[in-house]
């Protein structure tokens, strides 16, 4: 088991004082997540100086910054930190957020009232990245590239939808198929991150108040869900 208890207190420490905030890495002794948990903004030395590995660290700092408003972040953190330390299988863990997130991502892309083509084409760029967490495939599997490449082409046709439809469903699609792309490069934290991507289009410049509102929720959702993980697998 990783002994975190140096962190945890740190932690303890920052959140007394009202110095665990978000919006900064680490400034005069404030910082979000990462930065009160070592003094210092930096995810390689988190996972270096600690053996948990680097994307959990870089989607503990995404959630931190994302949730919605209503989360205590020092309750979080805290679970979070106590949580790493009794992981006893990381790459179990990682299969395990991707897929919740894909399966989330098949609920929302079915529920939406988009182009029927479009539509199936990015339910199947989910489908095909699922199917190879399931199958605890290596990034390096020769699988991986044809469903990096199906999930590549799924959110470029979802990106282009949105440039000519005003409106929050094709943004949606883009987004999960983003989500399905960057999962696919084996990165939880970017897969997480992809509701910024969608943000950036100016499109969707009607609905971003309540695009904003809905991300939040969907943090909170991956957030309780990571908890659940970390408590299942350790």
């Amino acid at each position: 088991m990783i002994d975190l208890s140096v962190h945890i207190e740190r932690m303890e420490t920052h959140i007394e004082a009202d110095e665990l905030v978000c919006g900064t890495g680490f400034e005069d002794g404030k910082g979000c997540f990462i930065g009160c948990t070592f003094d210092r903004y930096d995810h390689e030395h988190a996972a270096l100086s600690t053996g948990v590995p680097e994307w959990l660290w870089y989607l503990a700092d995404e959630l931190h910054e994302s949730m919605s408003r209503s989360v205590d972040r020092g309750d979080m953190a805290l679970k979070l930190l106590h949580g790493f330390e009794k992981c006893e299988d990381f790459d179990a863990l990682e299969r395990a957020i991707h897929i919740y997130i894909q399966r989330q991502n098949i609920e929302r892309v079915t529920a939406l009232e988009i182009d029927a083509a479009l539509k199936s084409e990015v339910l199947a760029a989910i489908d095909a990245v699922i199917s190879c967490h399931e199958a605890a495939l290596p990034v390096d599997a020769p699988e991986w590239a044809a469903k990096w490449s199906a999930a590549e082409a799924a959110s470029t046709s979802a990106q282009v939808s949105v440039t000519s439809e005003a409106g929050s469903e094709a943004g949606s699609a883009a987004l999960a198929a983003s989500s399905a792309k960057w999962s696919a490069n084996w990165s939880a934290a970017k897969a997480a991150m992809s509701a910024a991507e969608a943000e950036d289009c100016s499109a969707l410049a009607n609905w971003s108040a309540t695009w904003s509102a809905a991300a939040a929720a969907t943090y909170d959702d991956i957030g309780q869900e990571l908890l659940r993980l970390l408590e299942r697998e350790g």
